[in-house]
């Protein structure tokens, strides 16, 4: 009769949690429903307010975006004039200078050389 009684007692405790979890469940989606349907409404109150607001930011960011692009065009060229004149520079002091030159240029080679060989020796901690 005990064991019975215990035997009820959880299939009454099983039948008890699968209501209350069903109920917990339904809750859950109900709360989550409105949850969404609550976000929903905000997201298109959102959007009917920041309309304007966005379009300002995307024809700001527009702008920053070409004078951006002006910026590097102007960098670039900048970059290329100087590099056009260190060339010249160079070539003209290799044509006044070819022996110091081809000393300088050795020497560059060596210490080139020099670190590679201390970097991609065995054991090397670097």
């Amino acid at each position: 009769m005990n064991m019975n009684n215990t035997l009820e007692n959880t299939q009454r405790f099983a039948e008890d949690a699968a209501h209350s979890t069903g109920a917990a469940i339904q809750s859950t989606r109900r709360n989550a429903e409105h949850a969404i349907d609550t976000l929903d409404d905000k997201v298109q109150q959102l959007r009917a307010d920041a309309g304007p607001a966005l379009e300002r930011a995307t024809d700001h960011a527009a702008q920053w975006a070409r004078r951006g692009a002006q910026q590097v065009r102007h960098g670039s060229r900048q970059l290329q004039a100087k590099a056009s004149y260190a060339a010249r520079e160079t070539q003209q002091y290799v044509r006044d200078q070819p022996v110091k030159s081809v000393l300088i240029a050795a020497g560059v080679g060596v210490l080139v050389m020099g670190l590679v060989s201390l970097l991609a020796r065995p054991g090397s901690r670097h």
